[in-house]
């Protein structure tokens, strides 16, 4: 037996446990003798194998799943321990002398759980009423299984059918590894349909309030929930590797990829409550920050997807001086954008009202004045050559330096060059701008060290 009574329970307990229990799908009482068993499966393997229907055996099992029952009560015996533990004991031919309340308290305990387990099995995302119906019914296991783990009649019984059963193999450790590892083997069941629900929350809440297992609940739920975990990290070290290789389009895309999971994470195992799930909240918020950083250097301040990009950063972002400083470069990229799209209409304004000289001094102006904001030059060309072939004329004379450009442009050009190198890290830093300040470093507590540089406000 090299396989553990925890392994046993634990290859049990998934969300069939009702549904496949040996005794229901053989249709026997959890008293049959071995020869009793045996007859039992000549009789049903016969009648299946000519199709005919078989008196006890439910109609939502196959042939197979009939045979590897029977299997299961013949071969380990801890698996049928484990099966007679989660099935029916009030039936007639015991002699285990128990309380005669205790049979009923369990029977009424496994039915409860196998209803709830069904239900929720079968209907996977219950809505309304049904909902509430099944949350009281699960609440009702629990409590059920809470009263019947506590009585010591419980592992007596136990005991009893072990020796009862006659198989070297049983002994007493069986049933002391079994009290140990049922509290868990209940609740599996739920969490493997939480973690694989695509509305994992109520699910996540009933295992969460099991009866007297919070701290079980969140271990199990934590363990299961590892590949989500996973895919969050992956999904972060692909992006940064994506920025880094300059694929900024895939980087984006994968980014957005990521909160759908994340979402799952967080109605599992709360952010307020695991550190886990709080840390991978403040990492994905920074790979989208990051994201927003690059669409602004690489395409400038007029590109709408560093806003909804930064929007998305501080939605998922829990530490405060982490909104804080989203918010600030949110705010440093709007401020650039509008600087940039006023100086850019004056443009259009002074040539379509004649002052064609003093628009194409105005681009050459800021042509030099902004040569270290991102995109900046790019779209004042763009700006004058759909003013030339629209028929409208900029004209850019000796004095381009600046001598026809109107005071309001200037002290534009001069606040939206000051708003860059307060906004970016790394803000050309020529004569006529300020040097940007030390970057702002972000540092995800609890895990390996991870600092991200952010734009300073």
């Amino acid at each position: 037996m090299a396989e553990t009574t925890a392994d046993v329970l634990r290859t049990a307990a998934g969300p069939d446990l009702f549904r496949l229990n040996a005794f229901r799908v053989t249709g026997l009482p959890t008293v049959a003798d071995h020869r009793a068993v045996r007859q039992r499966r000549q009789q049903v393997v016969a009648a299946m194998s000519m199709g005919a229907d078989v008196d006890r055996v439910p109609s939502d099992v196959d042939a197979d799943e009939v045979r590897a029952a029977f299997d299961r009560l013949l071969g380990d015996p801890r698996y049928r321990l484990v099966d007679e533990l989660f099935w029916l004991w009030d039936v007639p031919g015991g002699d285990c002398g128990c309380p005669s309340s205790l049979h009923s308290e369990h029977d009424k305990a496994a039915i409860a759980h196998g209803m709830a387990l069904d239900q929720e099995y079968s209907k996977l995302d219950p809505p309304g009423r049904d909902r509430t119906d099944l949350d009281r019914l699960w609440s009702e296991a629990a409590r059920l299984w809470d009263g019947v783990l506590r009585r010591n009649a419980t592992w007596d019984h136990m005991r009893h059918r072990a020796r009862k059963l006659g198989d070297r193999r049983l002994d007493d450790t069986v049933v002391d590894e079994l009290r140990a590892g049922l509290p868990a083997a209940l609740l599996r069941p739920l969490v493997t349909l939480a973690v694989a629900s695509d509305n994992p929350e109520p699910l996540a809440r009933i295992v969460h309030g099991w009866t007297g297992r919070s701290d079980l609940a969140g271990d199990m739920l934590a363990e299961a929930a590892g590949p989500l975990y996973e895919t969050i990290e992956t999904g972060v070290r692909q992006t940064r590797e994506l920025l880094e290789a300059g694929e900024l389009d895939e980087a984006i895309e994968n980014t957005r990829g990521l909160p759908i999971t994340l979402l799952r994470l967080r109605a599992l195992l709360p952010p307020s409550e695991f550190r886990r799930t709080s840390n991978a909240c403040e990492v994905v918020a920074i790979a989208f920050n990051n994201c927003a950083n690059r669409v602004f250097e690489e395409c400038g301040p007029l590109d709408e997807r560093s806003d909804a990009l930064l929007n998305d950063a501080e939605a998922l972002a829990l530490n405060p001086q982490t909104r804080a400083t989203i918010r600030e470069n949110r705010d440093a990229f709007r401020e650039n954008a509008t600087g940039l799209s006023d100086l850019l209409n004056q443009i259009t304004f002074l040539a379509r009202s004649g002052q064609h000289q003093a628009a194409g001094n105005l681009a050459a102006h800021m042509r030099v004045q902004l040569a270290g904001l991102p995109g900046a030059v790019a779209e004042i060309d763009r700006v004058t050559s759909q003013l030339r072939a629209s028929g409208t004329r900029v004209t850019v004379g000796a004095n381009s330096g600046g001598s026809d450009v109107p005071w309001s442009a200037i002290l534009t050009v001069g606040a939206l060059l000051l708003g860059a190198c307060f906004g970016l890290a790394d803000c050309d830093n020529d004569s006529n701008s300020a040097p940007p300040p030390p970057a702002v470093t972000v540092t995800v507590p609890d895990r390996d060290r991870a600092e991200v540089v952010w734009p300073a406000p």
